[in-house]
């Protein structure tokens, strides 16, 4: 009632959470009310939940795209093999503590095929996603170029991991 989010219902969640991905920095307590009251809220909405899941356990997020990103150039809607070091880089950044999470704008059988093939691989991904989540990077052929096994070992290095 005097205009600031109550952070108990779930629309307040979702501007939190709409807010929080486009990189508005909240105090310190009200991200901590954030997180208990979506993680206790029988109706929390699926990003609000998986935004707060995340906070809560403290660990750096990587979303690293499927397209020519993970697996070699290729086009839709034709898949491409995984790249030679991916899975390396990608068990490393997981010992490490880091929570990966393929994402494609594939869907349906595409995307069912895409998860197939990770698994297959037997690639260490927490989460698999149609659409962009909420991450601290994002590994993708139009963003952080990732496109050749010389562009996995950058990365690594930013981060710190090599």
């Amino acid at each position: 009632e005097d205009g600031k989010p109550c952070m108990n219902c779930t629309s307040c969640l979702s501007k939190f959470t709409a807010f929080f991905n486009n990189g508005y920095q909240f105090p310190e307590e009200v991200v901590q009310k954030f997180i208990t009251n979506a993680l206790n809220n029988p109706d929390t909405k699926d990003e609000p939940y998986n935004l707060a899941f995340r906070l809560s356990h403290g660990k750096k997020i990587v979303c690293i795209d499927f397209d020519n990103t993970l697996t070699e150039l290729s086009f839709y809607p034709e898949t491409g093999a995984i790249r030679n070091k991916c899975h390396d880089m990608l068990h490393t950044l997981k010992a490490n503590g880091w929570y990966l999470i393929l994402f494609t704008s594939r869907v349906g059988v595409d995307f069912d095929d895409c998860v197939e093939l990770c698994k297959n691989n037997e690639l260490p991904f927490d989460a698999y996603c149609s659409g962009k989540p909420f991450a601290s990077y994002y590994l993708d052929d139009k963003a952080y170029t990732i496109k050749s096994d010389e562009d996995w070992k950058s990365f690594m290095k930013e981060v710190k991991l090599s």
